[in-house]
């Protein structure tokens, strides 16, 4: 599922104006007491008025009307926008005096999503909220003499650019990892080191056993992928359930998983690059020697630079842990969730497309029942599949209908199985991260990622291809998923709410493969998979065989030479 959690703002550019006080009074910001006599006259035309954004009772009848009933309050901001309007005013400049409790539980504070609501946008003039000591120290600071004549004012907000950067880079960071982790099973595959079984179509394979016993066997191992699929949605239902009803318990889980998992992905991903340069090779020298063999100790012994990849990578894992909460911790979440599904992908294999497409198809039904047909059995009206993943509930809102500051909300914690990327906004330097907790976030979830990615790392490693082969169905797959990716984030724009998306990349993923298997007539070998070559480098033989199937369908000498060169 991906999820842009952004407000959307209009380009604004407004033409430059002075600034009055109310009343004409020098640093007079309170409403109350109204103009009366020659003060009626005063016309406030092409400046902008700076006025306390609340109403503090004085004991007059122009400040009782605000306090006289629970919610009187939110009469304030339109009195006042209205009193200057009235007057001629250009703008309304509502100062807001940072962190005043101004009613139980409530601080007034300015963050990314403030506005008030009881201001009829339609008839107000243009509105503008700022700190009262900013106004004071900023803006009052230039002044001299009190001569606010020679003060000009210009509100100005820059325009974000066409694309938020944030989904490029979550772009880039997911074909890294499909993409990645489909070369690395490739390397893997030639060198022999993920061998898969896939039953052979022959008439040997296919003959009866008189042993009975066998024959369960058989039984059990072609029915195993099936019972395994469902065994895993049972899963994946229930994991989500738990986390809707109960998601405190369900983050705590995942979060002491990324702490156990992430170190060995870190060191595994990480050690795969040292071992490709020629310096990290003069550490090898073996440490603990003198501890004696025992069954529960492993065999070998770890070199100097094992020890320091896995002690690190275990801090990185474990510093991640205790800063989680704060803004910043996202960099370190999304680099071991990358080596996550690195190590992931590389690793496991399904023997064909056939339960390749069976699992994608059961998420994909998944992920539309989860996003979109839950809103209609919920409570709130909400998607489980958002509330769990985001921890937010979509139909709360601040109380009074006001927007409240996190620093004052219970955030709730993010769930740690996500790529998670701030908006590239050109406002980002005007939040206070003390008030907002944390950046508005562009989320992608890893299994957005990984079941799409088991697609890409079975066109890069199937039995009975070539290397060259494969290398095409695996490139191919891989521009899929960068389709539809892209195709999940236009839905995103355009409908402005968050996005299953599976529902894009599963078409996208399988069906470019599988329409080039049945160009070149391979789709059979492609759907129900082949038997692995005994030799892990006879797909870089020269082929004899000019009749021979895609089984068959070997590169040549010189091919191969290309190939080690370009991979």
């Amino acid at each position: 599922m991906v999820i842009h959690l952004r407000e959307v703002h209009h380009e604004l550019r407004l033409k430059p104006v002075g600034l009055s006080f109310w009343r004409n009074r020098y640093n007079e910001t309170r409403i109350c007491p109204l103009p009366a006599g020659r003060e009626q006259s005063i016309r406030y035309n092409g400046t902008a008025v700076p006025i306390l954004y609340r109403i503090d009772y004085d004991g007059t009848a122009c400040t009782r009307r605000f306090v006289d009933g629970e919610y009187a309050f939110r009469n304030a901001s339109q009195f006042e926008v209205s009193q200057l309007k009235k007057y001629g005013a250009e703008n309304a400049i509502l100062l807001i005096q940072k962190g005043r409790s101004f009613i139980p539980r409530w601080h007034d504070y300015l963050f990314s999503e403030f506005h008030d609501p009881y201001i009829n946008a339609t008839e107000a003039i243009p509105t503008f909220f700022l700190y009262a000591h900013v106004f004071q120290n900023k803006i009052m600071g230039l002044v001299r003499d009190q001569r606010t004549s020679e003060l000009e004012l210009r509100f100005h907000r820059p325009p974000g650019g066409p694309i938020d950067l944030s989904l490029v880079i979550i772009w880039f960071l997911a074909m890294g990892c499909v993409f990645g982790g489909g070369v690395w099973a490739f390397f893997r595959h030639r060198a022999g080191k993920d061998k898969v079984h896939v039953a052979s179509n022959s008439s040997n394979s296919q003959s009866d056993s008189s042993d009975s016993f066998e024959g369960r066997c058989r039984c059990l191992a072609k029915h195993s992928h099936y019972l395994a699929i469902i065994v895993l949605m049972i899963f994946l239902v229930g994991v989500l359930m738990v986390g809707f009803f109960f998601r405190p318990v369900l983050v705590t889980i995942f979060n002491i998983l990324v702490v156990v998992m992430g170190p060995v992905s870190v060191y595994i991903c990480t050690m795969a690059v040292f071992s490709n340069i020629p310096l990290c090779q003069c550490c090898t020298s073996k440490w603990c020697t003198w501890v004696p063999q025992h069954r529960w100790l492993p065999k070998g012994r770890p070199s100097m630079i094992q020890f320091l990849v896995f002690a690190l990578s275990f801090c990185v894992c474990i510093i991640w842990f205790i800063y989680r909460r704060t803004p910043y911790a996202f960099i370190l979440l999304d680099f071991i969730n990358v080596t996550i599904c690195l190590n992931i992908l590389k690793s496991l294999r399904l023997p064909s497309v056939k339960w390749i497409a069976v699992l994608m198809i059961c998420m994909f039904i998944y992920d539309v029942v989860m996003v979109f047909v839950t809103p209609f059995f919920t409570s709130s009206g909400c998607s489980v599949m958002l509330e769990v993943a985001t921890g937010i509930d979509c139909s709360s809102s601040g109380t009074d209908g006001y927007p409240m500051p996190p620093i004052d909300a219970a955030l709730p914690e993010k769930f740690p199985m996500l790529m998670q990327v701030p908006h590239f906004d050109p406002m980002s330097s005007c939040l206070d991260l003390e008030i907002e907790k944390g950046f508005q976030m562009t989320i992608l979830g890893l299994g957005d990622i990984i079941i799409p990615g088991y697609l890409v790392t079975h066109c890069f490693t199937m039995n009975g291809f070539s290397e060259r082969v494969r290398i095409s169905y695996g490139i191919l797959c891989s521009i899929g998923y960068g389709l539809g990716l892209i195709l999940t984030f236009i839905a995103l724009a355009l409908m402005n709410m968050a996005q299953p998306a599976l529902i894009y990349l599963v078409p996208c993923t399988l069906l470019p493969p599988c329409l080039m298997a049945c160009i070149r007539g391979h789709f059979r070998l492609l759907w129900d998979g082949g038997e692995d070559l005994t030799d892990s480098t006879a797909s870089l033989k020269p082929n004899t065989d000019d009749n021979a199937g895609p089984q068959g369908d070997v590169t040549n000498n010189e091919e191969s030479n290309s190939l080690r060169q370009m991979w």
